[in-house]
C-alpha cells in the first residue's frame, strides 16, 4: 500500500494521524519507563544503556513526523 504524501491529504486525516501519533508516543513512553524501572531494580544498567539509543532514534524519527503533520496543518489554516 502506498503512503499518501502529506499535502493530498485532507484536514480530517491529518488531525487524526497527529492524534494517533500522539497516543503512540505516549503509550511508548509508558513502555519505556516501565522497561527501565524493571531493568534498574534487577540491577541490568547495560541494557538500559543499549535499549536507550534505539528509543532515542525512535523518538526523533517520531518527532520528525508530528513536525511535518504540523507544519502542514498550520499551512492550510493559514
Amino acid at each position: 500500500m502506498k503512503k499518501k504524501p502529506l499535502s493530498e491529504s485532507s484536514l480530517e486525516e491529518l488531525l487524526k494521524n497527529k492524534k494517533i501519533i500522539q497516543v503512540t508516543i505516549i503509550s511508548f513512553g509508558i513502555l519505556f519507563a516501565i522497561s527501565s524501572i524493571i531493568m534498574i531494580a534487577i540491577s541490568k544498567y547495560t541494557l538500559l544503556f543499549t535499549f536507550l539509543p534505539i528509543v532515542l532514534g525512535v523518538g526523533v524519527a517520531v518527532y520528525s513526523g508530528v513536525s511535518e503533520i504540523n507544519s502542514e496543518i498550520k499551512k492550510r489554516n493559514s
